[in-house]
């Protein structure tokens, strides 16, 4: 039988999705130079209304959707990577 994807269906896996925000640790990165933790794989990227299959040379953009394949325990690890860096208003970084 072929093969049916479902995330749901693995044990310890999670399929997410994340907003690439404005200086974010991935916004203007290729895939391949994230630091994303074994057994994390960005499965597709959404853009401008296309859905693109990313590669190692794919380069992320603010206002990216990327849909992640990840193990439950480095979900959070790899929202950082997505979210600004730049401190909220009113607070600095060592907040």
């Amino acid at each position: 039988p072929p093969l049916r994807y479902d995330a749901t269906a693995l044990p310890n896996k999670a399929a997410v999705e994340f907003a690439v925000f404005p200086g974010s640790i991935a916004d203007n990165k290729r895939v391949v130079d994230l630091p994303l933790s074994r057994g994390t794989l960005i499965v597709l990227v959404a853009r401008d209304g296309d859905n693109i299959v990313p590669d190692g040379s794919t380069v992320l953009r603010s206002g990216d959707v990327v849909q992640l394949l990840s193990n439950l325990t480095f979900i959070k690890d790899a929202h950082q990577l997505f979210q600004s860096q730049e401190p909220a208003k009113g607070q600095t970084k060592a907040d």
